[in-house]
Formats: structure tokens, C-alpha cells, sequence
């Protein structure tokens, strides 16, 4: 037998180790971290906008699903993260002249239905 508190704690470390593995995936894409494997700041956002994006999605799903601190820990990575990707988005790409316009894209989870 096992013990639902027991349970819960797991799941709900799993969900945060989860979340904590997106927000990190993200601030590498970025390029706010570097590499694991290259050592290297590399930026790219769309996977960037990938990772938010799924962070805004786990949000909305587990909306009233989560304990209060799982709720706070989820809402403050996803406004760090959209705020940062803002940030990220209007300096120019490092790969690409500065004379050449940076490609207009919405923010992460911007546009997307709110309930």
C-alpha cells in the first residue's frame, strides 16, 4: 500500500522538476545560459517560444488542479520567462546585419484563448 500524501509529494515534485526543466530548456534557448553540451550561448527562439509555450499550455490545463504553492512556483516561471523572451526578442540577432528587421513574432502564450 502506499500513501496518498506520499503520492502527492512525488507527483507534485515531479511536476515542479518538470516545469523547472522547461524554464531552463527556455532561458538556454534564449540564450541567457549556455550549453550543457557545447558550452556555448546559442540562441534559438523558437524552441525558446516552444518551451514557454508549453509551460502557458501545462498552465491552463492544470488550472485548479494544483496545490497553491505549485500555482505560485508555474505563474512566477511563465512571467520570467515571457518577460525575458520579450527582452530577448527585440535585441537583434546576433547572426543576422543589423540592418536586416528582426522577425516580428508574438510573445509566448500571447493570443491564446484565457479562461
Amino acid at each position: 500500500m502506499t500513501d496518498t500524501g506520499t503520492e502527492e509529494k512525488g507527483t507534485g515534485n515531479l511536476f515542479l522538476q518538470m516545469v523547472l526543466t522547461l524554464q531552463t530548456s527556455a532561458m538556454q534557448h534564449m540564450g541567457k545560459i549556455a550549453s550543457p553540451f557545447t558550452g556555448k550561448v546559442e540562441r534559438d527562439m523558437l524552441s525558446a517560444k516552444a518551451a514557454v509555450d508549453m509551460l502557458v499550455m501545462l498552465q491552463e490545463k492544470t488550472g485548479g488542479n494544483l496545490s497553491a504553492a505549485e500555482k505560485k512556483i508555474l505563474d512566477q516561471v511563465v512571467y520570467e520567462l515571457q518577460m525575458n523572451y520579450v527582452d530577448e526578442a527585440n535585441k537583434p540577432d546576433p547572426e543576422k546585419p543589423a540592418d536586416e528587421p528582426a522577425a516580428d513574432e508574438p510573445a509566448p502564450g500571447d493570443g491564446e484563448k484565457k479562461s
